[in-house]
């Protein structure tokens, strides 16, 4: 009985049978081309379907460097902007390239969240140092508040966190509140209110300093008499 069919003349092939007893070709091989042909075949619809989905890919990649070579224009347009400003590096001051390369990226990305190492680690001398006199003074309040309760330590880190994330936006917005107010200014008016108002201030971090010495040395004084007080009158009593 036929178990299978010659896949070339379709005459029926006997299970013993090596070759077709009509045309003469041997069994399997047909099937054998066939199954070569097929995955052949199926490689090439995977290799057009590869290259289908590269061209599909080509036009957001345009777009995305044309999105890139956008934004690098806008950035090299606005920082040769603050960097050729006689104003802006007059109120600047020191770090003039690293202040116009972060107000440069506040503007573009339109976000007031950059990263600041000194504003960070220093806060408050950093804000003195920078002129920003109110800044300094709420955030030593701050500390000093957060210092006397059980958690200040934390409590403290975080308004130092937020000094570095916030700190470049910040000064951003004095340099521009500043630059508002001198617009109607003379020129050398203008160019001396800027250089007062702006750049650095080294005696103002010293004297915060000296106030922070001062200060913790009367609360560590204050807080050492009243145990020593405290000591004393227990000694009394007993």
């Amino acid at each position: 009985m036929a178990n299978n069919f010659c896949a070339k003349c379709g005459n029926p092939i006997e299970a013993n049978q090596n070759f077709c007893a009509n045309c003469g070709a041997q069994v399997g091989t047909f099937q054998s081309n066939l199954g070569e042909q097929t995955q052949t075949d199926q490689s090439q619809v995977n290799q057009n379907n590869g290259q289908s989905q590269s061209n599909f890919d080509e036009p957001n990649n345009f777009v995305q460097q044309q999105f890139n070579q956008g934004y690098q224009n806008q950035y090299d347009n606005l920082y040769s902007q603050a960097t050729s400003d006689p104003d802006f590096m007059n109120f600047i001051g020191k770090n003039q390239y690293y202040y116009a390369e972060q107000f440069t990226k506040i503007k573009l990305t339109n976000s007031k969240v950059t990263w600041n190492w000194p504003a960070f680690l220093f806060n408050v001398l950093w804000f003195a140092y920078r002129k920003m006199y109110g800044y300094a003074a709420a955030v030593f309040g701050a500390i000093v508040l957060l210092s006397l309760t059980g958690i200040g330590s934390f409590l403290s880190f975080g308004v130092s966190l937020a000094a570095g994330i916030f700190g470049n936006s910040i000064y951003m917005k004095k340099y521009e509140e500043e630059m508002a107010i001198s617009k109607t200014m003379s020129p050398e008016m203008k160019k001396m209110y800027l250089y007062k108002k702006g750049g650095t201030n080294i005696g103002a971090v010293i004297g915060i300093i000296v106030i922070q010495v001062i200060f913790f040395i009367i609360l560590f004084t204050v807080l050492f008499a009243a145990i020593f007080t405290g000591s004393f009158n227990q000694e009394i009593i007993y």
